[in-house]
């Protein structure tokens, strides 16, 4: 019996030198989820410890040609796109996505999680047309609130952000809320319902909403968490599941791995 084929994905986002985020994160993560993940780098950034030294974008013709060749030597099923840098590097991968047949997870990073600043205001601009292409967008709850321009304190402005990135054309949203100081503005005498404990993510696919949670963790100077995140996403969608189901799928498998990995 011929074993199944092991799915190739696409990883496109920066090298972070000194830690286990970017693509580091992915192709460790994707190994872990049964994924060939083959990466494409977008920037060189040297961080560690909430602190960062340098960040150097990767010229757009050496992305393109990473891409070409991708694309030549392999068939990539599935992309997960993070951080991109400038606005030609947006334009450079998203004309190369229109070959691929497969889910694209857009996870919008316009500033790094140690404050360092990624994309360029026009290149915000330019990933914000090219949402739509993207199967899923989505955004930590900082970007969220530069990328629509509202502040989001609850579950409330979540919603009203995520239905702003579908305005821009975002056709699935996911705001990735974290710990929200209340969660809904109209039971704030309530304790219970405005318990900050969970770690929360908001979908939108423009219709309907669904609240993803999981009680916070204290990861302290852990990494990997957002690989882990979308790689399982990217191989259940890979493996025909719906977009809510996968988003169900790796909002579990991402706790039980934080779980596992702080003991």
């Amino acid at each position: 019996m011929v074993p199944p084929a092991i799915p190739t994905v696409l990883s496109i986002h920066a090298l972070y030198t000194g830690n286990r985020r970017g693509l580091v994160a992915d192709v460790l993560a994707g190994i872990e989820q049964g994924l060939d993940v083959q990466t494409v780098c977008t920037a060189h950034v040297v961080a560690s410890h909430d602190r960062v030294t340098d960040s150097t974008d990767v010229p757009a013709d050496t992305v393109s040609s990473q891409l070409e060749h991708l694309f030549a030597a392999t068939t990539p099923r599935a992309a997960k796109v993070g951080i991109l840098g400038d606005r030609r590097t947006v334009d450079v991968v998203f004309d190369a996505l229109d070959d691929l047949n497969g889910p694209i997870v857009l996870d919008f990073t316009a500033s790094g999680p140690s404050g360092e600043t990624v994309l360029t205001q026009r290149g915000i601009d330019a990933l914000s047309e090219r949402m739509s292409r993207a199967d899923l967008v989505m955004l930590r709850r900082a970007d969220a609130e530069l990328v629509t321009g509202g502040e989001i304190r609850s579950l409330d402005d979540a919603q009203v952000a995520a239905q702003r990135a579908t305005n821009r054309g975002a056709q699935r949203v996911l705001i990735k809320c974290g710990a929200l100081p209340v969660r809904f503005y109209e039971a704030a005498d309530d304790p219970e319902a405005n318990s900050t404990g969970f770690h929360s993510d908001l979908y939108y696919d423009g219709d309907e909403f669904a609240l993803f949670e999981a009680p916070m963790l204290d990861i302290g100077h852990l990494r990997g968490a957002s690989g882990v995140h979308s790689m399982a996403l990217l191989r259940v969608l890979v493996a025909g599941a719906s977009m809510e189901e996968g988003l169900q799928i790796a909002k579990r498998e991402v706790t039980d791995w934080l779980r596992k990995s702080l003991g």
